[in-house]
């Protein structure tokens, strides 16, 4: 899955996800809860990294 497909997976705007990957913006609780729900991600694992 590339960085386009994801912000469309998630419904926000594909400069969000690349801040997120490149470690200039943090995981807000909104993301984390579509990543939990739309690619099963644990949420535990996800609000410790966030």
């Amino acid at each position: 899955m590339n960085r386009a497909q994801l912000s469309e997976l998630l419904e926000v705007p594909n400069s969000t996800v690349s801040e997120i990957i490149n470690g200039k913006k943090k995981l807000n609780l909104a993301i984390v809860k579509k990543l939990h729900e739309k690619l099963k991600i644990d949420g535990n694992f996800l609000l410790e990294t966030a």
